[in-house]
């Protein structure tokens, strides 16, 4: 049996509620649709995440999906 480490995104955010995005069946944050990056290591998981375009820093990560600002969402959001 071996362990692996998985980033989990700390923005967690939903579609917007605008029209645009209604009906979206996929999540938009990769944590909730279990495409987190992994690694054998936390130094692994780090690396793997930052080259699949997540934002890391420090204890903060931040997943593509919800790095992006989408129209409909407030700047507070």
């Amino acid at each position: 049996m071996g362990l692996y480490v998985e980033i989990m995104c700390d923005e967690r955010k939903n579609w917007p509620g605008t029209p645009e995005y209604a009906g979206k069946i996929e999540h938009r944050c990769w944590s909730n649709r279990n495409d987190s990056a992994q690694g054998y290591s936390v130094a692994q998981a780090r690396k793997e995440a930052k080259k699949q375009g997540w934002k890391i820093i420090g204890r903060y990560a931040c997943c593509p999906g919800c790095l992006k600002n989408l129209p409909g969402e407030g700047a507070s959001e």
